[in-house]
């Protein structure tokens, strides 16, 4: 199972979002190269999606315990601490291929991402992660609601002024 668990990452990691995968070869890789019958193409978005739950439900079933991972591992709001976002942000960047398990910890199961996962998800998109990290003095805005104008956009309301920070 494990085997299984680490196939899939590296595929996902190796997944273009834009293109499309014969599922023969797919199903190859994750199970170790045995044959399949060819059943048609996936997209990289529902490919990437579907081999996160697998890794997910994997991990679920093999009750992982965090501290025998052999590496550091993160918890959603560590992960979010650690670079200074949202879990919402998170949840973002696990759609796009941020890599979690299920783990034990501390008796429970929550949500981990390994520390191997983590650097091989800002390694392939370290654009993306560099745009969305708040720098560790400014407050995220998050949350703040502006009212909707007549043509149905958000604007501030700031009467030409610059916004307080912090």
């Amino acid at each position: 199972m494990l085997t299984t668990i680490d196939a899939a990452e590296r595929l996902i990691a190796s997944v273009d979002l834009d293109d499309h995968y014969r599922t023969a070869q797919v199903l190859a890789r994750v199970n170790g190269n045995r044959p399949i019958a060819e059943r048609g193409k996936i997209s990289g978005r529902d490919l990437v999606h579907d081999l996160r739950l697998l890794v997910e439900d994997l991990s679920d079933t093999a009750n992982l315990q965090a501290d025998a991972m052999g590496e550091q591992v993160f918890t959603v709001e560590e992960l979010a601490r650690q670079f200074n976002v949202s879990t919402k942000t998170i949840s973002r960047w696990r759609a796009l291929g941020l890599v979690s398990r299920r783990l034990v910890f501390d008796g429970r199961k929550r949500v981990g991402f390994l520390r191997s996962s983590v650097d091989r998800f800002v390694r392939n998109h370290a654009e993306r992660v560099e745009r969305q990290v708040q720098p560790a003095n400014v407050q995220p805005t998050a949350g703040l609601r502006y009212p909707r104008s007549r043509d149905g956009s958000r604007r501030r309301r700031t009467g030409g002024e610059c916004p307080q920070v912090g």
